[in-house]
């Protein structure tokens, strides 16, 4: 009977749901600070007043599910403006809630997904970047490997520098909850090297042919002193991802991946034999 009631509900406040379009409440519950045992409701108006209701007083204005972050992760609170989540069952304070991909009031949903009551104020979170950032977590990045000729540099002589940088990479999956399919794409910009010198080359992208090492490779160096030389090579990544071949949205502050090692320059020095 109670699953009942609650779509009954919520079929007969439909019409009423364009008039308060304007009016957005959010809503979520709070201790009394009684030990926890009464949790109030409280509804934030417009971004600005909270009004806390009590006696299990609601607004008077209909309140779809909705999915946030209350500093805890993922829950579930209550807006007044349509989100296309639907509430399916509840379990004490975990609620059970499908979800409308094409954001149209009866039409189909998708997968159910379990979400706990929000314990405080929540904002709005993107599910759609929360995946991004799920698939940025499990992708490997790769580290260069290159080669050295020679493997003990001589001063005045070339130093040939040879990788193979990975070819650019897109992970697609479909979000559970959305249905939205997401694509993210991983590819290296820019291979830096930096000769230990205090030299430093960028390799652009449109290059990295030329990271062919000896003897036709073109990324060379000389150097000029006997010493041991602290050398590194970055791989740069851009990291991007978008949603139903929507625009491609960037990820910022991706660490580059490293590769360092003490080169030895040694000097040859000509000696008169007559």
């Amino acid at each position: 009977m109670t699953r009942l009631s609650i779509a009954v509900v919520i079929v007969s406040l439909l019409p009423m749901t364009a008039a308060f379009a304007a009016e957005d409440y959010k809503c979520w519950y709070e201790s009394d600070g009684n030990l926890g045992r009464v949790r109030v409701l409280h509804c934030r108006i417009d971004g600005g007043e909270v009004i806390v209701y009590s006696d299990g007083d609601e607004p008077d204005v209909p309140l779809w599910p909705a999915v946030g972050d209350d500093g805890d992760g993922e829950c579930h609170y209550r807006r007044s403006q349509f989100t296309g989540w639907y509430l399916s069952e509840v379990n004490g304070t975990d609620n059970l809630l499908q979800y409308d991909p094409d954001g149209i009031r009866g039409g189909p949903r998708i997968a159910d997904a379990w979400f706990r009551r929000c314990d405080g104020e929540p904002w709005e979170v993107d599910l759609d970047i929360e995946l991004v950032w799920e698939v940025l977590e499990s992708f490997e990045f790769a580290t260069p490997d290159p080669t050295m000729a020679p493997t003990v540099g001589v001063t005045g002589l070339p130093t040939f520098i040879g990788m193979q940088p990975p070819e650019p990479y897109v992970e697609s999956v479909t979000s559970p909850l959305t249905a939205a399919r997401i694509d993210v794409e991983f590819r290296v910009v820019t291979v830096a090297i930096r000769w230990g010198d205090g030299e430093i080359q960028d390799v652009p992208a449109r290059l990295f042919d030329a990271l062919d090492g000896y003897p036709d490779g073109e990324i060379t160096h000389t150097y000029e002193a006997k010493d041991y030389a602290d050398l590194e090579v970055d791989y740069v990544w851009r990291v991007r991802w978008r949603a139903n071949d929507g625009p491609w949205e960037p990820i910022a502050d991706i660490e580059p991946t490293t590769w360092s090692v003490s080169y030895q320059v040694d000097e040859v020095v000509g000696r008169r034999t007559g």
